[in-house]
């Protein structure tokens, strides 16, 4: 019988065992093959994976922190008292002086004062006087507090200066530089306020027995202050303490001093400074 060569099954043909055998093989590998991800595009999928869980993270951390700034964070600030306006509420209860504007033709000036001082302007004298009410001054020595005046006084150069008769004073503290409110054209913007010891006093050099204006001058503690130097500015501004003879202070007595620390005292010092910074000297 003559066999047709196609009816010859290959060793490798399906229809032979090795063939069969070999078959399964290579389908198994091409099923390997079609399942297998090259290294290189495995790790790029892990890095947009990556990528994507924190970009998903970061937004959600911002969405988290604008939440807790506007439900958390704003909901109290506006429920809770602003300390401005409890500061506000505070100086506005507290009771003021009224003041009086005085303008002098003898000095060619003008200030404000408390109208609860009084002020004495005599024309052609060269002086002008302003007395506080009684205040309580503290003792030097210790004992009970006396009961004195604020004397504030502007004289001219032609005055008599009894505070420099037994030579130069000592500055019993640092100068202070004070602003005036509104100075003239002419004048100044800021001056130094010195606190005198003078010479020849009972007390201690921690006293102030008077205080000066010493324009751009100041001085250090325990630093000479001659009357040459306080000529030259005219006029002549100081303040001095006295003693009263009485509670009322219907009369003054003796000059007295004043511990330092009385400067501490906003009741004591802040009306001499106001009354000084409101001057306006032409």
């Amino acid at each position: 019988m003559v066999m047709d060569y196609h009816d010859t099954p290959r060793p490798d043909s399906p229809r032979t065992p090795e063939g069969r055998d070999a078959y399964r093989d290579s389908l198994e590998e091409t099923r390997d093959f079609a399942d297998l991800t090259p290294p290189k595009y495995r790790s790029k999928l892990r890095s947009q994976r990556s990528l994507g869980l924190i970009f998903v993270f970061g937004t959600l951390v911002v969405i988290g922190v604008i939440g807790y700034w506007f439900f958390v964070r704003t909901g109290p600030q506006e429920s809770k008292p602003q300390p401005t306006s409890v500061r506000q509420s505070e100086t506005s209860s507290k009771p003021t002086v009224a003041s009086k504007h005085y303008i002098s033709g003898q000095f060619g000036l003008s200030m404000d004062y408390p109208e609860d001082w009084v002020l004495t302007d005599v024309e052609g004298n060269g002086q002008l006087i302003l007395r506080s009410p009684s205040n309580k001054f503290k003792n030097i020595r210790g004992g009970q507090d006396i009961n004195g005046q604020i004397i504030i006084m502007i004289r001219t150069k032609q005055q008599k200066f009894p505070e420099f008769d037994k030579g130069n004073a000592l500055a019993t503290r640092a100068s202070e530089k004070i602003t005036y409110t509104q100075p003239a054209q002419n004048q100044r913007g800021q001056t130094f306020l010195s606190f005198l010891h003078l010479a020849g006093s009972t007390t201690s050099e921690t006293t102030i027995d008077a205080m000066f204006i010493t324009g751009d001058t100041g001085y250090q503690l325990a630093q000479a202050i001659p009357k040459a130097d306080i000529l030259p500015i005219e006029p002549v501004i100081s303040v001095a303490f006295v003693k009263c003879s009485d509670s009322s202070c219907s009369e003054a007595g003796a000059s007295v001093g004043v511990p330092s620390s009385m400067l501490d005292d906003k009741n004591f010092v802040d009306p001499i400074k106001a009354i000084l910074t409101s001057l306006i000297i032409s």
